[in-house]
């Protein structure tokens, strides 16, 4: 996944969007397989969102940042969630 990551933001030069891309064709992806009854989807509800707000902004952080040093370095040097790295910038 690492690899055709990198393809592709030396491909398109926009990480940010790259990224934006990928969530919404996985929230698509899920949204589907919910409606064709493959998978069990939970209704977004406002309390469960508030409660696991913070573990999707890490995630996101994680991602982002993956997807930043992945842009600056070569594939041999990139990590899975290189927070460090990015401060180290």
């Amino acid at each position: 996944m690492q690899v055709v990551n990198k393809v592709a933001i030396e491909s398109v030069q926009a990480p940010a969007f790259l990224m934006f891309c990928q969530m919404a064709t996985s929230s698509f992806v899920a949204r589907m397989g919910g409606a064709l009854g493959i998978v069990e989807v939970d209704a977004l509800e406002l309390e469960k969102v508030q409660r696991f707000m913070l573990v999707v902004l890490g995630f996101l952080a994680c991602v982002f940042s993956n997807v930043k040093v992945s842009h600056w370095q070569g594939l041999a040097s990139t990590r899975s969630c290189p927070v460090s790295e990015l401060v180290k910038e």
